[in-house]
Formats: structure tokens, sequence, C-alpha cells
């Protein structure tokens, strides 16, 4: 019996009817909400007549591309692709409308690869990881073609990233999402508020949390009124309709098939065990704050929305072992720390040790020896390091001799920042696993931006905002970690003079963040001394051979360069444009040496880019995410970038024998790049429907 029958979601004082939505029943709502074009909307586009070029106004146009950074280096304002101008100048601090015309030109282009570019910049594992980005592309997408938008929803929760093993283990582990159930949430919510594709719904911790009283009446009105509101958008606009049935269609389909499979086993734990990972937001309680704006639960009246929550979701949230409904009834002795997400852990940890220490000291303890895993690869890595120095600086500050004492409180704060660190650092250990699962990286090393623009290591605590010099030492840290030897023993830093930074493995993490502390750092951004003045000087005093170079530099930067040595206004005068990277080839070829290959990975809000679309020997990269990586992993064990070549029988073209067959690499551009990151088999099966 409730003690408390108010209580139940029968009593509650939202309106939960909804208008009648027929369409809600039956699977083509699209085709009836939303018809389909009579022409193939991308053979529209691919069989369009080339547009025509005038060499005069191509050169007016490379004039107007030309700008410099804020440090005056020579720089580019597009790489004149709009498919990589989409793929890598967005940011979530641009504005809406300053996307939608990146966008807007990709899909002129290409329609296929931008609806994949869109969902690479949410995929939590093969792509960017960045929600706020996602959802400023994706509102472009649903204002412009809202049959794309809607119909591919569902690929934001299927598990369609695959989850690589290492040779000889052969489990059948289930795949990963792009996004996650909240995404859908999230997205409808932002519809029905019009507030999808603006700023104003993020807090990005500028400013301090501010107190609103309101009376319960007033509360009530607010809601009435979005309850009108909501009813008007479903009976006058289809494209919310779609969507709302859509997202409605995908909760039940999955409800559904949970309910299917828990009747068949005996526990919900035996089918996680078989092939499926707990989602806890596959099962939102129906007072939760979504219900606020939609009530997705349930449609029809509060029987039945008091009937769903207690037979039906209620006992799958509690079978499913989820931490947070755990933590609130004090069932801490119940929670199984293997199962708790990343997020959660990171989140909670201080709880977890409050409330069930020997539990959670066991477990973190057979984390450290192999026993027993802890979630870490949805995290980004600077979200790990920041807490990392965070915790050792403040471990620095405890009084070690009463932290000796039996009891006390600087003996808990020191057992609580050693906990603290244990975990983050086996979350560390967890990202990079995931990542060796794809391969290592070959001949390359990692060149970091230790610059006066980059941030100072003090702002450790601003995790909602980062500086790029937080993602920039974690990246460095994290290919240093995934590259062969012997270019896996550290990382180049440079701001006014370069620096190679030794790192030792078996030191851990976080002796290894103390070190970074004691490098040289000032307030320039000299990139181009790290070759002319450092490894070009090397290899001359060393007469290193071609082949024994470096063949790859990954640079982590904001790309705000210095200007170079050469007085730029006589080489605006008479020579050609040229960027940082051009005075560095141009270096290297003087000398004898090919130039490495250079990644730029951009790290900063500027909108500015070294090369453009078709230079050959350099990548663009953007974004925070280690997933990125993956697309440079295992490259000479896969075939992602060979081609087979006929040697026998050229001009025939016909495939021969194994024997008669060479792999002839392609050579390595912005615009192959981010074919290849894209092109990944986990973004098939998108299409193009307006």
């Amino acid at each position: 019996m409730n003690p408390n029958p108010r209580s139940s979601p029968a009593f509650t004082s939202q309106t939960i009817t909804l208008p009648h939505l027929p369409e809600l029943y039956k699977s083509n709502f699209l085709d009836i909400l939303l018809p389909a074009p009579a022409e193939d909307p991308v053979a529209a586009i691919k069989n369009a007549p080339p547009a025509s070029e005038n060499p005069m106004i191509s050169a007016l146009e490379d004039i107007g591309n030309q700008v410099r950074t804020e440090n005056d280096a020579p720089a580019l304002r597009s790489t004149k692709s709009p498919l990589l101008d989409a793929f890598h100048r967005p940011t979530a601090y641009q504005p809406s409308d300053q996307i939608g015309k990146l966008f807007e030109a990709a899909w002129e282009e290409d329609p296929e690869i931008t609806l994949r570019i869109i969902f690479y910049l949410r995929s939590i594992h093969d792509g960017k990881n960045d929600r706020k980005l996602f959802y400023k592309a994706w509102s472009w997408l649903y204002a412009n073609h809202p049959r794309t938008a809607i119909g591919n929803l569902h690929k934001l929760v299927e598990p369609v990233c695959e989850r690589k093993l290492r040779k000889g283990d052969e489990r059948q582990l289930p795949g990963m999402s792009h996004g996650y159930w909240k995404d859908l949430l999230n997205i409808l919510c932002l519809v029905a508020t019009n507030r999808l594709g603006l700023s104003v719904h993020y807090n990005h911790g500028w400013g301090s949390r501010v107190w609103k009283l309101s009376n319960v009446p007033c509360r009530q009105d607010q809601q009435n009124d979005r309850y009108q509101y909501l009813c008007k958008k479903l009976s006058e606009d289809p494209k919310f309709k779609a969507l709302y049935i859509a997202v409605a269609r995908l909760f039940v389909d999955q409800l559904v098939s949970d309910a299917s499979l828990q009747d068949k086993l005996e526990t919900i734990a035996q089918l996680l065990h078989s092939g499926r990972e707990p989602q806890p937001w596959i099962y939102p309680s129906s007072l939760s704050n979504f219900d606020h704006t939609e009530p997705l639960s349930v449609e029809q009246a509060r029987t039945l929305r008091s009937y769903l929550q207690r037979w039906f979701l209620q006992p799958l949230r509690t079978q499913s072992k989820c931490p947070e409904p755990l933590m609130s009834a004090n069932k801490w002795s119940s929670i199984n720390y293997s199962h708790v997400p990343s997020v959660c852990m990171s989140n909670n940890s201080k709880r977890f040790m409050k409330h069930d220490y020997e539990r959670f000291s066991t477990y973190m303890f057979n984390v450290s020896i192999g026993k027993k895993t802890i979630a870490g690869a949805t995290l980004l890595p600077h979200e790990i390091l920041m807490r990392l120095m965070e915790y050792d600086i403040d471990l620095n500050l405890v009084d070690k001799e009463k932290a000796e004492k039996e009891d006390g409180v600087d003996r808990l704060t020191k057992k609580f920042l050693e906990t603290q660190i244990a975990v983050a650092s086996a979350q560390w250990n967890t990202l990079v696993d995931r990542l060796r699962q794809s391969g290592s990286i070959e001949n390359s090393i990692a060149v970091c931006d230790v610059s006066g623009s980059m941030g100072l290591l003090n702002e450790y605590k601003e995790r909602k905002d980062p500086k790029p010099l937080f993602p920039a030492l974690a990246m460095s840290i994290l290919l240093a970690t995934l590259a062969k030897p012997p270019f896996d023993k550290g990382f180049i830093t440079f701001s006014a003079n370069p620096e190679y930074v030794k790192l030792n493995e078996l030191a851990g993490m976080a002796n290894n963040m103390r070190k970074m502390v004691g490098t040289s750092w000032s307030m320039n951004t000299d990139l181009q001394k790290v070759f002319t003045e450092l490894l070009l000087p090397l290899a001359k005093k060393h007469d290193v051979r071609k082949e024994d170079m470096i063949k790859r530099l990954f640079v982590f930067s904001d790309m705000q360069f210095d200007a170079g040595t050469v007085d730029y206004y006589n080489k605006l005068a008479g020579e050609k444009w040229g960027t940082t990277y051009d005075t560095i080839k141009k270096e290297y070829e003087a000398a004898g040496y090919d130039v490495p290959e250079i990644v730029y990975w951009d790290l900063g809000k500027a909108d500015t880019v070294e090369v453009n679309a078709d230079r050959e020997g350099v990548a663009m990269m953007k974004g925070f995410s280690a997933g990125m990586m993956k697309v440079f992993l295992g490259e000479q064990e896969g075939e992602e970038d060979a081609m087979l070549v006929d040697i026998d029988s050229k001009e025939e073209g016909d495939l021969v024998a194994v024997g008669g067959m060479e792999a002839k690499k392609d050579a390595m551009t912005p615009i192959g790049i981010m074919k290849k990151a894209v092109m990944n088999k986990s973004f098939d099966g998108l299409a193009v429907l307006d």
C-alpha cells in the first residue's frame, strides 16, 4: 500500500492527455506528414551541370581567402572545399546562422557526405563527440530537410559502432551507439520550446547560480501554457508532429523489445551479459524533467500512466541496476560498480566512497590489478586530465603529518583524493585500451602548443569551457601512449622555444602530468621553430637518413601561430602568399629532406585554416574527442588507404592473383582524411530523404 497515494503518478497535477494523433499508429507516418519529393534529391544535385570557372574571378577569390592569425602569421579563411569547411570549421560557439551557411554550401556539393558529417559531429566513439555542435547542425537539417533529419534519428541510438577486440579474443560484444537516448528527448524538448539551435539553454559555467522564487499557482499556469502551446504545435506543425511521433515510436519499440526479452530471461542482468549494455535513459521515469515539457510515457489517462509506471517501467529500471535509484534508496551495497557509466562514476565516486567504502575500495583495487573494469572510454581526454590535476594538487596541499593519524579530517581527505586519482587514472587506462584495440600509430610524434594564447595551468577547474591547453596536453600524452617505439617516449612542446618532454609510462599519468608543469612555456606561438630550429638542425648535425626521419607530426594548437621571420610585407609585394606550412616545406626541401606529414589539430575557436583541401601531406582535424584519432590508427595493418593496382596489365585494368598486386597508398590530403573519417561503416545506412 502506498503510504502517500498523492505521490502516485495517477495523482500528478500535470495534464497528461494529448490531441488524437492517428499517424502515431501508422508505420508510414513520415510519408503522410512529410511526403517524399518527386525527384531523387541526391541525383538532382549530382546531375546538375558544374559551375563555370573564370581565372580572374578565381584569382580574386584567392586574395579574399588570405587572412592573418591573431599573431599575424599568414593563414586562410577557407579550405576552398565546402565539404571540408563543414567538417572542420564549425564550433559549438558559432551562431547557428553561420553554421547553417557552411552546411548549406556542403549540401549543394554532396548531400550524402554532408549528412555523414552531421552525425560524425555527435558520434561518441567514431567522431567529435560534440553534442552541442551536433544539435546546432541538426537544427539546420531539421529546418531545411526535415524528412532526412527525422528519418535518420534512429541512427543515434542503434548499436552501429563496432567494438574491436584484440587478436585471439573471439567474444561477441555488443556494438555502441553514436549518441544516447537522452539525445532524442533533448532534441524534442528543444524543438517544442523553439530553442533548438540556440545557445541560451547551455550552461557554459560563466555565471553564478541565480535563485528564482515562484509559487505553485504560477508554476501551474506555466505548465498549462506549455500544454496549450504543445497541443497547438502538434495540430498545426506537421514537422513537429512527425518528430514527436518518431521519438515516441522509437521508445515504444525499444520498451516492447526489452519487455519481451525480460519475459524470456530470469533477470535483466543475464540479458546484459548476453549481449546488451544497460541504457538507463531507455526507461525514463514518468516524473522526469522531460515530462514537464512532453509527457512521453503515456498519452491516454492517469490510470494507464500509473499502470505503466508501476508494472512496466519500474521493474525494468529496477532490474537494469541503474545506480541513481539505488543511491536515492540508500541501497549502496546493491550497486554494481563495473556497470556504472563513466560520467556517473566521475560525479559520484566521492559518494560511493562515503557510503560504501569497503566495497568501493575493493572494487578500485581489483581495477588496478586488472580483475575488474571501469567505464571511461566515453570521456574526453582533457576531462580526465583536468580532474587528475585538481586532485593531485589538492593532495599535495594536505598536511602529511596530520594525515598519518588514525582519525581526523586530513586522513579522510587524503584517502578521498587518493581514491579520486585512482579512479581518474583507471579511466584514462580504459580510454587508452579502447583506442589500442583499433591499432597503433606509426612514425609519429605530437607537437603541443603551450603558448600564452592556449591558457594557463591554474585554470584546471574550468571544465565546462576548457582552455585549449588542456586538450592539447591530453591529446599529446594520448598520442605518445599510442605511438609505436621509439616514438612513444614523449612529445614536443613549443611556444618561444621548442622542447622535448620525455614521458615514463611506468610512472603513471599523474607523475607524467607533474613533469609537464616544468617545461618551458611563454607567450609566443612559434611553430616554425620546431621544424627549422629543432628537428631540421638535429637531422643535419647527425646526418640522419631520409628513411629515419619522423614521418608525421600531430600539431595540437589553437592555430594562432606567430608571423615568420621573413618580412611579410615584402612577400605581399612580390612573392606568392605562403602560410607557416609553406615556409616549413621550403626549409626542408632546401636541406634535401622530405617535409613530414603534418596533422593540424585545431583546439581553438578562431575560424582560420592552414592549407587548402587538396594540399598533399597535410590533414586537418578539429575537436577534443579521442575517437577522432581512430582515423590514423592501424594504417599499416589495415587496407583502408590501400588501392590494389594490377602491375601486369594496367591497360586492361583486370585484377590478377595476389602475387601480381602491389599496394599503392594514396597521398594524405585534408579532404582525403575527412572522407576516410566519415566513410566509416558505422555511418552506413544514413539516407538523404528530401
